[in-house]
């Protein structure tokens, strides 16, 4: 997780919630367990169905001003054709944990097309997991040799409290279809 460190002034950070699987408080009942754990597996599955939407949203090209504006097709038009370009996918790592104005280290791979992953652009976003709307590019790294990349990305200052995900973004080319990954 990627929690910001408190400003001075603010108080202690944020308690994290439970683990899913974690033990029970002790003395606790095994029904308050149950109901906790039942709880915490529906939020993990509102939280992967909402990191997939988040994801796409991301992965998908950024739209030029006044594209929105163009006219539907016709009931019965043919559909567009599928997707030319060569599939993608971005795996990376990074440090447990980051506060704010600390440096985060990534280390990944983009996968695709051997010849043509080497020396393309990824973005790094910080992504709140409850707001698919708040959400900032904090950097960018560039693939080498067999699409593998390193980069440092610092925290910024005015981030606020709380858990943030990290998504590593390939925006895509003439050749190559955009993807993403997402840690937390």
């Amino acid at each position: 997780s990627f929690a910001p460190r408190p400003a001075p002034g603010q108080g202690a950070a944020a308690a994290k919630a439970p683990q899913p699987g974690a033990a029970s408080e002790p003395g606790g009942a095994p029904a308050a367990a149950a109901a906790q754990q039942a709880k915490a597996s529906h939020e993990s599955a509102e939280r992967k169905a909402w990191l997939r939407r988040r994801a796409q949203a991301l992965a998908a090209p950024r739209t030029p001003p006044g594209a929105d504006r163009q006219t539907p097709q016709p009931p019965g038009a043919p559909s567009p054709p599928p997707d030319p370009r060569a599939p993608t996918r971005v795996h990376f790592r990074a440090s447990a944990q980051a506060w704010v104005g600390e440096v985060l280290k990534l280390s990944g791979r983009l996968e695709g097309p051997a010849k043509k992953v080497a020396k393309q652009p990824l973005e790094v976003w910080l992504v709140r997991p409850r707001d698919p709307n708040d959400g900032r590019q904090i950097g960018t790294a560039v693939t080498g040799k067999g699409g593998r990349f390193n980069a440092k990305v610092a925290i910024p200052l005015d981030a606020r409290l709380g858990v943030w995900d990290l998504v590593v973004r390939f925006p895509g080319t003439r050749s190559l279809r955009p993807s993403f990954s997402t840690e937390r």
